[in-house]
């Protein structure tokens, strides 16, 4: 099978070529799998992180302006900027968990519960309204605590939720990146020890041969 020169070097080749194929196309696997992997934990775990951050931001801030109104802290105009802002960003970052893919189920499971948050607003609204610390104070002191706290209850468990999706596709792909690696180490390391042998088998079969040959002649 290899008694010629010719069919020695094609083999050299071909096996050369094969070994470098080989390589390149477990190469390209790794990066196609840590790309989806990447962008699973981009779009969908960061981003629901992200959401649900903005969300517990609003409602912290919105605890934080009633008990300052409750404390006559502010001044209204200060009062009326803040509180106007978040009555418009608390419905706007509901309104995006409602539609991403991910918290859509969640968002809808604890509606009621938002409810209850918007219904504070409404009568935090009447007091504002008013400019009277004392009628927001009322609302602060019976209607706070129970509207917002099972709120933030279902966001802190939420997050503790994406916090391990993110953790565990985080080690998935290390642990993914790990193995590959070694088929790579390994595989790089196999094609050393065949390029280096079959020279040295070209080099025994072949180039002696006909280094044998133009001493003859």
């Amino acid at each position: 099978m290899f008694g010629t020169v010719r069919t020695r070097i094609l083999f050299f080749a071909f096996l050369s070529v094969f070994a470098v194929a080989g390589l390149s196309a477990l190469s390209w696997s790794i990066i196609l799998k840590a790309e989806d992997a990447s962008k699973t934990l981009i779009q969908t775990n960061l981003n629901e992180a992200w959401l649900l951050a903005d969300l517990e931001q609003d409602h912290r801030h919105l605890q934080d302006l009633a008990y300052k109104i409750k404390a006559q802290l502010l001044l209204w105009d200060e009062i009326e900027t803040e509180f106007s802002r978040l009555e418009t960003a608390l419905p706007a970052h509901w309104q995006s968990l409602e539609t991403d893919p991910g918290l859509s189920e969640w968002a809808e499971a604890h509606r009621e519960d938002f409810e209850r948050v918007l219904a504070l607003i409404a009568r935090m609204k009447e007091g504002i309204a008013e400019k009277s610390y004392y009628r927001v104070g009322q609302v602060v002191d019976f209607d706070l605590f129970p509207a917002m706290e099972p709120m933030l209850e279902a966001i802190a468990g939420r997050q503790f939720q994406s916090r391990k999706s993110v953790s565990d596709g985080a080690d998935e792909l290390l642990s993914f990146l790990a193995g590959q690696q070694t088929f790579v180490i390994a595989g790089s390391v196999s094609f050393l020890v065949i390029v280096i042998a079959m020279t040295w088998w070209l080099r025994q079969s072949v180039i002696l041969r006909l280094q044998g040959m133009q001493n003859d002649l």
